[in-house]
């Protein structure tokens, strides 16, 4: 009513974020189309436009959707720009590009904007806009990998800027981000420490989608290691994760989880 389309828009992605993050999925569907059909109407890229792309990544990632081209190659761009090095802003972008680049089997390319990303991670303050998201996202595109580049310094700034202060982020927890460093570095003990006080939050706020994968991430974690004992240990969680992802209709992580249940 009073003209300003673009935060419109930026609003309604910001309660499809919500949604989603809660497990409401047709509410966020129909928020994030709201959003999308006021987006439609923007003229150039925009903050307001970044948010409607962060909603359908995190949306996606709900479902483990396919990644479409059109996001990669809109994060190529993005990332590939003259002046993408200097430009932090892009940081948590360049993240979630390397997320994306992980899962399309394009590692080196994933890793190389991990150490992008490193000067913003080692000097933004936690409060910074997006930090959460980008420390998290770090931390996954290693554990997608099974990679510890730059381990250290990810777990370092994920501990005192993240954790310590408790700062939070919608289908982000830097406890389960935490968590799957410590088992990347062979920590088990400790990872299912983090775990467990993800489960806690995470529980706590009704994020349940991301209750749910914390479950799957532990199973995978054991069946990674695949010690004596460790495929007891792992099922009852992967049984815990699918019957909350089947509940949810996360229909990629159900069909991830059965495959990796089928493997034993």
């Amino acid at each position: 009513q009073q003209g300003q389309i673009a935060w419109a828009a930026a609003y309604w992605a910001f309660v499809a974020r919500c949604h989603n993050a809660l497990g409401d999925f047709a509410e966020a569907q129909k928020a994030y189309e709201r959003g999308e059909a006021l987006g439609a109407r923007l003229t150039g890229p925009s903050f307001q436009a970044v948010q409607l792309g962060a909603a359908r990544y995190e949306m996606a990632a709900a479902q483990i959707d396919d990644v479409r081209e059109e996001d990669v190659a809109l994060l190529e761009g993005l990332v590939g720009q003259p002046a993408a090095e200097d430009n932090w802003a892009l940081a948590p972008i360049r993240a979630v590009a390397a997320i994306v680049f992980a899962r399309v089997e394009r590692a080196d390319e994933a890793v190389r904007q991990v150490a992008a990303l490193m000067p913003a991670l080692e000097r933004a303050p936690g409060w910074a806009y997006n930090y959460p998201a980008m420390a998290f996202d770090a931390a996954y595109v290693l554990w997608l990998l099974e990679r510890t580049d730059h381990i250290e310094v990810i777990e370092r700034n994920l501990r005192e800027k993240v954790i310590a202060p408790d700062f939070r982020y919608p289908m982000r927890d830097g406890r389960l981000a935490l968590a799957r460093l410590c088992a990347l570095q062979g920590r088990h003990e400790e990872a299912a420490d983090w775990f467990a006080k993800a489960r806690t939050v995470l529980d706590e706020q009704g994020a349940r989608p991301l209750r749910a994968i914390v479950d799957y991430d532990e199973a995978l974690m054991y069946r990674r290691r695949a010690e004596a004992g460790d495929e007891e240990r792992a099922a009852p969680l992967l049984d815990a994760a699918l019957a909350q992802f089947r509940e949810l209709g996360m229909t990629g992580w159900i069909k991830r989880a059965e495959e990796l249940q089928a493997s034993s």
